[in-house]
């Protein structure tokens, strides 16, 4: 599902909702100045069960002095 991410112009508060409709109120100040901010969207490059591969690499296995969370060359 969507997320739709606002800014409050009075509070500075960055709320986020699941329907454009809904960013009416702000939860934390009540104002009804929101302005839709734009952040990066959510991509998942793989899925294992759709035989996709699992490792940042795009490789099945990890190669050999690669740390999790790195860069994988080899």
């Amino acid at each position: 599902m969507p997320e739709f991410e606002f800014k409050c112009s009075e509070c500075g508060a960055i709320c986020t909702f699941n329907k454009r409709e809904d960013a009416d109120i702000c939860p934390k100040c009540g104002s009804t100045r929101l302005v839709r901010i734009f952040s990066a969207p959510h991509i998942v490059k793989s899925r294992p069960e759709a035989g996709g591969k699992t490792l940042c690499c795009g490789r099945d296995s990890r190669p050999e002095g690669c740390t999790p969370g790195g860069c994988c060359r080899g």
